[in-house]
């Protein structure tokens, strides 16, 4: 039984650490996402605002 109980909490202990490190991956690939949107808006902010002064 205590054979058991040991299985058990290494198998919760491995599962909680699973999805942990899976959640911060995910948390991670967002993050990465708003900054690539965010710098290439930044990129084409520049861009119109040359061909506005080029006007």
């Amino acid at each position: 039984m205590e054979k058991r109980q040991e299985i058990d909490q290494q198998e919760r202990f491995i599962q909680h650490h699973f999805y942990q490190n899976l959640h911060h991956s995910a948390l991670q690939a967002a993050l990465k996402g708003m900054d690539d949107i965010s710098s290439s808006r930044v990129v084409l902010q520049k861009k119109l605002r040359g061909r506005i002064s080029k006007r």
